[in-house]
């Protein structure tokens, strides 16, 4: 299946109280992802096989909502 991540990081490196933020916006918002990563700020996005180019589309606008 599909697996990606993305590395959040601020101005100092890092920012796993981001990635947890994020991760916490998007479970309200019914996305379910997790965090990974050796400091905790990396999101784990592993879609289901009926993931199609509009569900891709509702993840990318809601984390772009939620880092705005």
């Amino acid at each position: 299946g599909l697996c990606f991540a993305a590395d959040l990081r601020g101005p100092d490196g890092p920012d796993p109280a981001l990635a947890t933020h994020v991760v916490n916006e998007l479970r309200a918002r019914r996305i379910l992802v997790s965090i990974s990563g050796i400091d905790q700020s990396t999101l784990k996005i592993r879609p289901p096989l009926c993931f199609r180019p509009e569900h891709a589309q509702r993840v990318i606008d809601a984390i772009g909502e939620i880092l705005r």
